[in-house]
């Protein structure tokens, strides 16, 4: 085979122009044929490459990936059964169930994880956190046998007469108290509970109303037994002279102002009643 370094001795070696002339195009044939290969060569051969380094990227994450997921999922398994063995462990949950599936608990709890649950006081601890006695004791209880203080809802007499003590010495009482008072002091500067039908008497009817009604009484009721003030009262009066549609304000249809149709909304108003 004729090499590009043959055909340029041929051609000085013949002195012929013709023959010159065939040896050029022969040479010039050659490096062009060179030249197209390299232009097609190069950027495939460069493809090539580029795909077997993507490839192996791709392939590695993967493998990863898989290695991760097969670890995670070992890991999830171990862990339930790590849950579990702290569940038996703390002992605050159920371990078995009896013959009529009710939930069998441990008998003892783990002591480094829970300690002794702690009360308000003892009887006799603290005289402040303490009930006194129940001066109402019948020699014979019966359904019919009432206190004869009142009131006889919520709570007697005697622990009214104490709560606040109870206020003054317990934070969880001292929040409770303050948050009564405060819905206390927001619904007095209100309006009463207007007349709201919603969604239709045949329906939700005014239930909404009812129970707000029923709510700002027991709040008032409230606020006049831990203060004494009579304020309280006056307002209690004045929001269920409202709902028992006497007032000037309409308060539903006279004769039928608490839709007794609905007798979720009847019971609600009667609750309200019977705590002011």
């Amino acid at each position: 085979m004729a090499t590009p370094g043959d055909s340029h001795e041929k051609l000085a070696r013949n002195g012929s122009p013709s023959t010159n002339l065939e040896a050029a195009r022969e040479v010039g044939q050659r490096q062009g044929s060179s030249r197209k290969w390299l232009t097609i060569g190069v950027p495939i051969a460069l493809v090539i490459v580029a795909g077997a380094v993507v490839g192996g990227v791709l392939g590695s994450r993967a493998g990863k990936k898989s290695s991760s997921g097969s670890s995670s999922s070992s890991d999830g398994v171990n862990g339930a059964d790590g849950l579990e063995s702290v569940k038996t462990d703390v002992g605050m949950f159920a371990t078995a169930t009896n013959s009529h599936t009710v939930p069998v608990y441990p008998s003892t709890t783990n002591v480094a994880a829970f300690g002794t649950p702690t009360f308000i006081a003892k009887a006799g601890d603290n005289p402040d956190l303490t009930w006194n006695k129940d001066s109402f004791q019948p020699a014979a209880p019966a359904p019919t046998t009432v206190r004869p203080d009142r009131p006889r809802l919520i709570a007697p007499a005697y622990k009214w007469e104490q709560l606040a003590k109870f206020v003054a010495s317990d934070p969880y009482m001292k929040q409770w108290n303050d948050t009564i008072m405060a819905d206390a002091q927001k619904w007095q500067a209100m309006d009463p509970v207007p007349y709201d039908i919603d969604g239709g008497l045949n329906k939700s009817g005014v239930l909404d109303v009812a129970r707000q009604v029923k709510q700002r009484i027991k709040v008032f009721a409230y606020a006049y037994r831990v203060t004494g003030q009579t304020m309280w009262v006056d307002r209690a009066w004045k929001e269920l002279y409202n709902a028992s549609g006497q007032s000037t304000a309409s308060f539903g249809e006279r004769g039928n102002n608490w839709n007794t149709a609905h007798f979720l909304d009847v019971a609600e108003f009667t609750a309200a009643f019977a705590v002011g």
